[in-house]
């Protein structure tokens, strides 16, 4: 994921945009919303989805035009992609309501050249991981539009039978992140439980929440079962693997992250 100009078609374009900035009048014009996200003026560049060949070459922008795809978040990544690189998700706004509305839909798109096909819906979605052979697809969804304080529920989408689950409906908690077990058949999330982020599993076909981790404090963030890497892993939390224990970072105000 990068920012980038849409109208630049590659690197030069970009970087000779980028520097010209503020030259010879660091003045800005705006004639629509949203001009300022906080602190930080909008340039024109938006987050896209490039590819690169491991081989190497020029990268290709999967995610072209006025939107950003994926959208602004202030915690993890809106986009997934397929075991075999051959296709990416991701979740989009229409930049023509980015001011008015907090809906975002969800897009499945061709891992090795641009155009997409939208899920449809109408809610806000975050975080879209596809599960290990692509047949599933997951999102964290909220009911009611333009609330941004409504609860993050957890919906499920069978991509060959085109049915969706909601797993946690009866849950009176808020989904954080959310990983697919490697069989598949679970999905692990954390949650807010009295004051501290709890690790719950949900059967994938529906079914009763477990609370798998409820009395420490754990990070926020689920991430895809693997071997530890020892510089890049100085904890998390993730699914337990094949013959492999569920992995955790913990926190509190008394002690370190470990």
């Amino acid at each position: 994921m990068s920012e980038v100009f849409p109208d630049c078609g590659d690197d030069a374009c970009n970087a000779k945009r980028l520097g010209g900035l503020g030259k010879p009048s660091s003045a800005r014009v705006y004639d629509e919303l949203l001009f300022r996200h906080w602190d930080t003026w909008d340039d024109g560049r938006r987050r896209h989805l490039l590819v690169v060949p491991v081989g190497g070459g020029p990268a290709k922008d999967l995610t072209p035009g006025a939107d950003d795809a994926p959208p602004f978040s202030l915690g993890g990544e809106d986009w997934a992609a397929s075991p075999d690189g051959q296709e990416v998700c991701f979740s989009k706004k229409d930049a023509r309501d980015e001011a008015w509305s907090t809906n975002a839909e969800v897009f499945v798109c061709d891992g090795r050249r641009s155009g997409e096909a939208g899920l449809g819906g109408q809610r806000l979605r975050r975080r879209v991981p596809l599960q290990p052979d692509g047949a599933l697809l997951a999102w964290r969804s909220q009911a009611r539009a333009g609330y941004e304080a409504d609860r993050w529920q957890l919906v499920v989408l069978d991509r060959t039978t085109g049915a969706r689950r909601n797993l946690t409906e009866g849950l009176d908690r808020a989904v954080e992140s959310f990983a697919f077990s490697p069989d598949a058949k679970t999905i692990y999330f954390t949650a807010e439980e009295a004051g501290r982020s709890h690790v719950f599993s949900v059967p994938v076909a529906g079914g009763p929440i477990t609370t798998v981790l409820g009395r420490r404090d754990v990070r926020r963030s689920l991430g895809p079962s693997r071997r530890p890497h020892p510089r890049r892993d100085a904890g998390g939390a993730h699914p337990p693997g094949r013959g492999r224990p569920l992995r955790r970072r913990r926190s509190s105000l008394a002690r370190v992250t470990r």
